[in-house]
């Protein structure tokens, strides 16, 4: 696992949680996730909820499969992280 969260650093960025507007009734915790790309100015969230799913895009953010999302990376990224 510090593999994947050294990987996932260098591309990440750390920010204080933000607040939360409700954009999704049925779950509240997916508020959370969409609250801090928006203040992470994150261009994509990469998940396999449902609820984020249905949305496509949150403002400038587009909502991404992991697949999806991997076919977007460059080339030289693409390689799977070791647990």
């Amino acid at each position: 696992m510090g593999e994947l969260v050294e990987s996932l650093l260098t591309v990440a960025e750390v920010i204080e949680e933000p607040s939360v507007e409700p954009v999704i009734a049925t779950g509240p915790d997916d508020d959370r996730v969409l609250a801090c790309a928006v203040a992470g100015k994150a261009r994509w969230i990469v998940s396999g909820d449902a609820h984020l799913l249905a949305l496509r895009r949150h403002k400038r953010t587009a909502i991404l499969t992991p697949a999806a999302a991997l076919l977007k990376l460059p080339r030289g990224h693409r390689q799977p992280v070791k647990d």
